[in-house]
């Protein structure tokens, strides 16, 4: 008995040193801007247009509406500035966002300014559809509403989660655990 109780618990500590660390997933928004409509000054129609992606260590969830995150990184350009979370960090930073009931991202507020006025934005309201803009307007796109899409990374590379082999692996592990120490027990037995 005691050496059947041993190997269950020696496969079961196997298994679960197995297990990638699902804790540890990272969701990285991403925001796919169009090219500018209108550009003043620096910008320009042809290259320059609001892009840039957020980190969160949860997904957003479903149904939210109009709700504040903080992200724990970010990183946004409008082809002449970016504002990032670990080199030029915004003075004000707004992240909320409204969400189909399947998390899908449906409407946003995401707005980064400094202390002198410059500002990378991408919203959508009711008016105006969707507007992306930089520098307070010297570069913008109007009602033309870009794309997000979000990824999950797990132990340093990006992969569904959880990942099908491993829980096919853990299964199969077990199964084989359970099988072996059920043959033990009945070679074990006393015989009557």
């Amino acid at each position: 008995m005691k050496l059947t109780s041993n190997l269950i618990l020696g496969g079961l500590t196997a298994c679960i040193l197995t297990l990638p660390m699902m804790a540890s997933s990272v969701y990285t928004y991403t925001y796919t801007g169009n090219l500018f409509e209108a550009a003043y000054g620096p910008y320009n129609t042809t290259t320059d247009a609001v892009d840039g992606n957020f980190t969160l260590s949860s997904p957003l969830g479903d149904s939210q509406v109009n709700e504040s995150v903080t992200p724990t990184s970010y990183s946004f350009t409008d082809g002449v500035q970016t504002f990032s979370s670990t080199s030029s960090p915004a003075a004000d930073e707004t992240f909320k966002f409204s969400t189909s009931p399947t998390g899908t991202i449906t409407a946003w507020t995401v707005d980064l300014g400094s202390a002198s006025f410059n500002s990378v934005s991408t919203f959508t309201d009711e008016d105006e559809g969707a507007l992306d803009e930089g520098f307070g307007g010297y570069g913008e796109n109007i009602a033309d509403a870009g794309s997000w899409a979000v990824s999950v990374s797990s132990g340093g590379g990006t992969s569904a989660v959880p990942e099908p082999g491993t829980v096919g692996l853990l299964s199969f592990g077990l199964l084989a655990i359970c099988v072996a120490a059920r043959k033990l027990q009945r070679r074990n037995q006393p015989i009557a």
